[in-house]
Order: C-alpha cells, then structure tokens, then sequence
C-alpha cells in the first residue's frame, strides 16, 4: 500500500504545483479604458445625478465606474479557465487509477476464493491420523 501512496502522494504534488505555478507566473491582462472615466463622451442630460453625497452612490457606498469591476471579473474568468483543464485531466487520472484499483481487487477475490477451495478440499481428502 505503501508505493501506491507515495506516487498518489507525488501525483498531487505535481499538480497542486503545477497550479500554483499557473497563478504566479499568469502575466496582467491589459484593460481597455473605460469610455466614461476618459471622459470622451460628455454626460448624457437623460442621466440622474448621485442621490447620495460627492462621490457616493445611492446606497452610501462610494460609486464604482461602469467597467471598475469586469476587469477583475474577467481576470477571475481568465485563471479558472485556466486550471479547468488540469482539473479535468487530474479527475480523468484519478478515475482510472480507481478503476485499476477496483480492478485488481477483483482480481484478488478471484485468486482468495480459488486459494480456499483447494486448501477445503485438500483437507476432505487428507485422511485423519
């Protein structure tokens, strides 16, 4: 059992490290700046002012620019499409080492149950003393 837990043992290690080389090393996604802090376009007169004091939105907390969080969202997006695959091929492998486990202990039952019909019928025929 002991070989089986050190290469199951190695396999997550090379995975786990894997994926955290995979956060570190991703390099910063350029953002495309966002048309209303650039100031392009002029403010539409349709628009309503903040209810809330300068520079706070209508539930006191402070105001966001439109594109303020799609970028980390997007970045967000970005790693987890990133480990999808290792996620994916790290449940394939762990399926069939299951697989092959289940297998041999199959195998094993086999071998126990012809094991004991010989020894049972060693001693039916083994004569007493």
């Amino acid at each position: 059992m002991g070989p089986i837990l050190r290469l199951l043992s190695v396999f997550l290690w090379i995975v786990l490290g894997s994926y955290a080389n995979a956060q570190i090393h991703q390099p910063p996604q350029p953002t495309a700046p966002d048309r209303q802090t650039t100031g392009d376009t002029p403010p539409s007169p349709l628009t309503p002012p903040n209810q809330g004091g300068m520079g706070q939105g209508p539930s006191g907390m402070p105001a966001m620019p439109m594109g303020g969080q799609c970028p980390m969202c997007e970045a967000m997006m970005q790693k987890e499409l990133m480990v999808f695959p290792w996620l994916v091929g790290g449940g394939a492998v762990l399926g069939i080492l299951i697989t092959i486990a289940l297998a041999l202990l199959v195998v094993l039952e086999i071998q126990w149950i012809r094991l004991w019909t010989l020894r049972l019928k060693a001693e039916k025929t083994k004569v007493p003393p």
